[in-house]
């Protein structure tokens, strides 16, 4: 399903890599696992909305139910949670998680865009791999601001993106039948686009997700 709301509340549940509970995380900046990607990443609204404010100690607060929440869910029990390295944006999921997930022992790739991944599990491995992504996903954990639904004024950003920069990327492409439809309508329905393609290309060129910088109502990196 193409809404920005199953994307960032998924967020946390498919970011994960490797690992110290600071109040005062490290700042994030965006993957630039493509030239194409740097592109994207620099759209801004012509009117930025406010910024999206949450203190260490709610973000902290919320990761971990969030973290305890998952661990539960994908059977793991009661696990002491690691310590965060810092927080990440989903765009630099694919340049994190891969690399976590490789050292122990899974040979994931991140997908076109950057925001996941994909590879098989051998036979057998479906504990430790669910183990591995709970814990690379607690070391390098999604900014807590992205796992809440996000207000319609997020929403307003994404579609303005979609409108400004995801549509014109993919008419140069050769994409046709894209079709969007009103403000409110998208707003309503979770930021529902059905006519995204869903390809390689589509992916790395023109990114469905708005830079992650312009939904927090922050300066870009």
């Amino acid at each position: 399903m193409n809404t920005l709301r199953a994307i960032v509340l998924v967020a946390l549940s498919s970011c994960l890599c490797a690992c110290a509970e600071s109040g005062t995380p490290s700042p994030v900046a965006p993957s630039s696992n493509s030239a194409v990607l740097t592109a994207a990443s620099r759209w801004q609204p012509k009117k930025p909305i406010s910024r999206s404010l949450m203190t260490d100690e709610e973000k902290l607060r919320l990761r971990r139910i969030q973290l305890s929440a998952q661990a539960s869910a994908a059977g793991l029990g009661e696990r002491d949670i690691p310590d965060l390295v810092r927080w990440i944006y989903p765009e630099e999921i694919g340049a994190t998680v891969v690399p976590c997930l490789v050292q122990k022992g899974f040979p994931v790739t991140a997908n076109a865009s950057g925001t996941g991944y994909g590879g098989g599990v051998a036979a057998g491995q479906d504990a430790a791999f669910a183990l591995a992504e709970w814990e690379c996903s607690a070391m390098y954990s999604v900014d807590s601001r992205l796992t809440i639904p996000p207000s319609d004024e997020q929403m307003g950003v994404a579609y303005n993106y979609v409108l400004d920069f995801v549509i014109p990327c993919l008419t140069k492409l050769g994409y046709g039948d894209l079709s969007l439809p009103s403000r409110a309508v998208f707003v309503a329905n979770d930021g529902y686009w059905d006519a995204y393609p869903r390809t390689d290309e589509a992916e790395e060129k023109c990114p469905l997700n708005p830079p992650t910088n312009t939904v927090l109502g922050e300066l870009p990196p």
